[in-house]
């Protein structure tokens, strides 16, 4: 039997060229990043005020599992829906000196953050840290903004096995 009279192949390739056709042609360039395109009538005037930023750190907790600590970062997010960026990776890294990134943890049935149409809203970014990573300074970069985590000395001794410490700020010299 010849393989060009089989009717399967030929739906089979009529929907491979549908799809083809869709990802080249049709997509809408705002769907990438889930941003409207830049367009000749945004301006950039000195006039205007700077908006406040779409995000602060409200609180970041550390807890001791053995040589590891837990980082759970508490942000504050104004939203802004001209630019709604991802929570994940490779949209929100955690850097450590030496731009090393850190990876995330999560919990496996723990709900997907609840975005609100428009307004504030509070999230938490959970990530797993060595020895090393805590040395350093911390920095989470959320696709162009740039929040300082970590900046001062920590002493990873002085926190018990399985105690938690809270920081309001980035020095984390200073007890909470």
């Amino acid at each position: 039997m010849s393989l060009l009279k089989r009717f399967e192949l030929w739906v089979l390739l009529i929907l491979i060229g549908g799809g083809l056709f869709y990802v080249f042609n049709i997509q809408d360039a705002s769907d990438e990043y889930g941003r409207a395109p830049i367009t000749a009538t945004d301006s950039d005037s000195s006039d205007e005020p700077e908006p406040p930023p779409r995000f602060s750190l409200r609180k970041t907790t550390i807890t001791r599992d053995g040589d590891n600590f837990l980082a759970e970062i508490d942000l504050f997010w104004r939203i802004d829906r001209t630019q709604t960026p991802k929570l994940n990776s490779p949209g929100t890294r955690l850097l450590a000196a030496g731009d090393r990134e850190i990876p995330t943890f999560f919990l496996p049935f723990q709900a997907p953050v609840q975005v609100p149409e428009s307004g504030e809203v509070a999230i938490t970014l959970r990530y797993w840290l060595s020895r090393d990573d805590i040395a350093g300074p911390l920095s989470l970069h959320i696709e162009k903004d740039i929040i300082s985590v970590k900046t001062g000395e920590f002493d990873a001794e002085e926190l018990p096995e399985k105690q938690s410490r809270s920081f309001t700020d980035n020095d984390w010299s200073t007890k909470a």
